[in-house]
Protein backbone atom coordinates (compact mmCIF):
# COMPACT_ATOMS: atom_id res chain seq x y z
CA UNK A 1 0.00 0.00 0.00
CA UNK A 2 1.19 3.47 -0.70
CA UNK A 3 1.08 6.30 1.60
CA UNK A 4 -1.97 7.77 2.46
CA UNK A 5 -3.89 4.54 1.58
CA UNK A 6 -5.72 2.80 4.04
CA UNK A 7 -6.72 -1.09 4.57
CA UNK A 8 -10.23 -1.80 4.97
CA UNK A 9 -11.50 -4.76 6.11
CA UNK A 10 -14.97 -5.58 4.42
CA UNK A 11 -17.81 -7.59 6.15
CA UNK A 12 -17.13 -10.81 4.34
CA UNK A 13 -13.37 -10.62 5.39
CA UNK A 14 -14.44 -10.58 9.00
CA UNK A 15 -17.33 -13.54 8.14
CA UNK A 16 -14.55 -15.64 5.98
CA UNK A 17 -11.99 -15.31 9.51
CA UNK A 18 -15.00 -16.28 11.90
CA UNK A 19 -15.69 -18.73 9.89
CA UNK A 20 -11.83 -20.34 9.31
CA UNK A 21 -11.43 -19.74 13.52
CA UNK A 22 -14.64 -21.53 14.46
CA UNK A 23 -13.28 -24.68 11.83
CA UNK A 24 -10.60 -24.72 13.63
CA UNK A 25 -12.08 -24.85 17.03
CA UNK A 26 -14.18 -27.95 15.84
CA UNK A 27 -11.00 -29.59 14.30
CA UNK A 28 -9.45 -29.38 18.27
CA UNK A 29 -12.17 -30.57 20.13
CA UNK A 30 -12.66 -34.34 20.47
CA UNK A 31 -15.46 -35.96 22.51
CA UNK A 32 -14.45 -38.61 24.73
CA UNK A 33 -17.36 -41.13 26.32
CA UNK A 34 -18.29 -41.18 29.64
CA UNK A 35 -21.01 -43.44 29.94
CA UNK A 36 -24.26 -44.57 27.78
CA UNK A 37 -25.08 -41.18 27.04
CA UNK A 38 -22.53 -38.39 28.40
CA UNK A 39 -18.98 -37.92 26.63
CA UNK A 40 -16.80 -34.98 27.59
CA UNK A 41 -16.11 -32.34 25.04
CA UNK A 42 -12.36 -31.81 25.09
CA UNK A 43 -10.54 -28.74 23.84
CA UNK A 44 -7.07 -28.65 23.14
CA UNK A 45 -6.75 -31.23 25.81
CA UNK A 46 -8.65 -29.57 28.61
CA UNK A 47 -12.02 -30.96 28.99
CA UNK A 48 -14.48 -27.93 28.20
CA UNK A 49 -17.62 -29.86 29.46
CA UNK A 50 -20.44 -32.11 28.54
CA UNK A 51 -22.87 -33.42 26.20
CA UNK A 52 -25.46 -35.38 27.71
CA UNK A 53 -28.28 -37.05 25.00
CA UNK A 54 -31.58 -36.87 26.98
CA UNK A 55 -34.06 -38.72 24.24
CA UNK A 56 -33.83 -36.51 21.24
CA UNK A 57 -32.38 -33.72 22.87
CA UNK A 58 -28.27 -33.10 23.30
CA UNK A 59 -27.85 -31.04 26.62
CA UNK A 60 -24.96 -29.01 27.31
CA UNK A 61 -23.00 -28.81 30.60
CA UNK A 62 -20.25 -26.06 30.68
CA UNK A 63 -17.28 -27.46 33.15
CA UNK A 64 -13.89 -29.32 33.67
CA UNK A 65 -16.28 -31.57 36.36
CA UNK A 66 -19.14 -33.42 35.16
CA UNK A 67 -20.85 -33.45 39.16
CA UNK A 68 -20.44 -29.51 39.00
CA UNK A 69 -21.33 -28.79 35.38
CA UNK A 70 -23.87 -26.45 34.33
CA UNK A 71 -26.82 -26.51 31.81
CA UNK A 72 -25.86 -24.07 29.35
CA UNK A 73 -28.30 -25.02 26.05
CA UNK A 74 -29.92 -27.88 24.70
CA UNK A 75 -29.97 -28.74 21.02
CA UNK A 76 -31.49 -30.96 18.69
CA UNK A 77 -28.07 -31.93 17.08
CA UNK A 78 -24.70 -32.53 18.71
CA UNK A 79 -22.77 -30.34 16.64
CA UNK A 80 -24.98 -27.46 17.91
CA UNK A 81 -24.75 -29.06 21.76
CA UNK A 82 -20.41 -28.73 21.18
CA UNK A 83 -20.62 -25.70 19.28
CA UNK A 84 -22.38 -23.74 22.60
CA UNK A 85 -19.26 -24.71 24.28
CA UNK A 86 -16.58 -23.66 22.21
CA UNK A 87 -18.42 -20.59 20.64
CA UNK A 88 -19.58 -19.01 23.79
Amino acid sequence: MGTGEQAFITGSDRTASRHAERSTRLERTTLEPVSAVVEAVVYEGRTIGFIERAGAVFVTLAGEHYATAVEVSQSLDPVSAVEALIYP
